[in-house]
């Protein structure tokens, strides 16, 4: 059974972080292969205390993106993802918490700053546009789950014709300065 083009929709998935509030907010938006949005979830803004700094240490922001913000997001949406994008090498590791295919993007050209817990290694592919319209993006997956590749190449191929995968990133990223601005929950 073939499932129907429209049916088909792709999660994006960021950790916003204010170096200056020192907060972090979790934020997942939904499009479909077009890039018109469907659903857009946030978190509260999460602001880890002085004591939970250095007794997480490198941990934290891993701790805040996938078990605060990642896992719950997740679980709340409506529309069922067929892929999940993420712009953080460490939101990955959200992999072992869900069975959406899961992809770490960046556009080829910027550095891909990995870090190898030396647990889960990370495999690094090219992935061009068929017409050429929008640039390539370098995506990563943990070696446990490069068979995500496969399945989402199909899907992938699709997106790239039609949708700039990068370019959502910025709308959350535009939706959340609009949101610590103008609402004081996320301040």
């Amino acid at each position: 059974m073939t499932v129907k083009q429209d049916n088909k929709f792709l999660g994006f998935l960021s950790i916003e972080e204010s170096q200056e509030d020192n907060l972090y907010i979790g934020c997942l938006l939904i499009t479909d292969l077009h890039g018109v949005p469907q659903e857009f979830r946030c978190t509260h803004p999460v602001k880890p205390t002085s004591m939970q700094k250095p007794l997480y240490g490198k941990s934290l922001v891993p701790h805040i993106g996938i078990e605060l913000c990642g896992v719950p997001l997740l679980s709340a949406v409506e529309h069922k993802i067929s892929c999940l994008f993420v712009n953080s090498d460490y939101l990955t590791e959200l992999r072992h918490h869900t069975d959406i295919p899961l992809l770490f993007v960046k556009r080829s050209g910027e550095t891909l700053e990995t870090k190898q817990d030396g647990e889960h290694k990370k495999e690094k592919r090219k992935i061009e546009s068929n017409t050429g319209k929008f640039q390539p993006i370098s995506t990563l997956a943990n070696e446990q789950y490069k068979d995500d590749y496969e399945k989402i190449m199909d899907i992938l191929g699709d997106s790239l014709n039609n949708l700039d995968i990068i370019e959502p990133f910025n709308r959350i990223e535009k939706t959340v300065e609009v949101l610590t601005t103008q609402d004081d929950r996320f301040k």
